[in-house]
């Protein structure tokens, strides 16, 4: 039976799936029935990442990806658990794509004691960011526009500009930070 995973965040952008496991399709989908927002903490590492939660009256722009190695992905999203996700949830993104027929769906929800915001004790890094935003771009314009307008909890006063030592930037082969710093500049914050 076939895997698929909804990317929220770094994982929308396909080369970082690819450093957590092989991935065989990508393609942009919305998502309903949740919202998307900086919440999720990670005190050891200073860090707030993006976690999504269940708002019947919401839509977000994801990617849906198939894997052969859902372990690996399990490894990777430490902090949120794995749950199955109705495929009646999504819809798709290009008018000439189809959501799969068969296959499991899977999403990576928060664990409750992970909720927070960024603060001066848990940062938004800069790399991160990048990466999603470069992984919205590879769909398109509008793609990355869709993500910032239906994002919440962004506040630049808690970036942390970790670019130049950032491995994870390193290990991929599309950057280009010249256009995440023209979509942040007019980035919605709560």
């Amino acid at each position: 039976m076939k895997n698929y995973i909804i990317g929220y965040g770094s994982l929308i952008n396909t080369e970082s799936q690819n450093i957590t496991g092989q991935t065989l399709s990508s393609q942009p989908v919305f998502l309903q029935g949740y919202s998307r927002s900086w919440s999720v903490i990670y005190d050891d590492l200073q860090f707030c990442a993006l976690g999504v939660y269940q708002n019947k009256s919401s839509q977000i722009n994801v990617v849906l990806f198939e894997v052969e190695n859902m372990q690996v992905f399990d490894q990777r999203e430490h902090g949120y658990t794995r749950v199955e996700l109705d495929r009646n949830l999504l819809t798709v993104w290009n008018q000439n794509e189809k959501i799969p027929a068969t296959g499991k769906i899977w999403i990576y929800l928060p664990y409750e004691e992970k909720f927070g915001k960024p603060s001066e004790k848990h940062f938004i890094w800069q790399s991160y960011i990048d990466v999603i935003l470069m992984g919205c771009l590879s769909v398109d314009d509008k793609f990355a526009q869709e993500f910032m307008k239906t994002t919440t909890g962004y506040r630049p006063e808690f970036l942390k500009e970790d670019r130049r030592d950032s491995a994870y930037l390193k290990a991929l082969k599309t950057y280009n930070p010249e256009t995440v710093d023209q979509i942040l500049a007019g980035a919605r914050q709560d």
